[in-house]
């Protein structure tokens, strides 16, 4: 087992992104604490779908929800809870 952490370590600290690396983290996490779900999540608002009237020529922000709570997008997740994601 502590050769999969030692290689774990080795990975995250060689890496240039360590967003390429969350996928790993959720990975590792749910191996090593026995857990039956592990995700990674932003905060960010909610965004229009493509049927919602958004035009090629809008700017950056307009596909965000305007007034819209905050909401928690899941990124990367453990096996078991892959429907989580997106």
């Amino acid at each position: 087992m502590t050769d999969k952490i030692t290689k774990f370590n080795a990975q995250v600290e060689k890496s240039d992104d360590l967003h390429d690396e969350l996928q790993s983290l959720v990975d590792h996490l749910a191996e090593f604490t026995g857990s039956t779900a592990c995700y990674v999540g932003k905060v960010t608002k909610p965004v229009k779908g493509v049927s919602q009237g958004m035009e090629e020529d809008e700017n950056d922000t307009a596909h965000i929800i305007p007034g819209a709570a905050d909401e928690i997008q899941f990124i990367h997740a453990s096996e078991a809870c892959k429907f989580m994601e997106g």
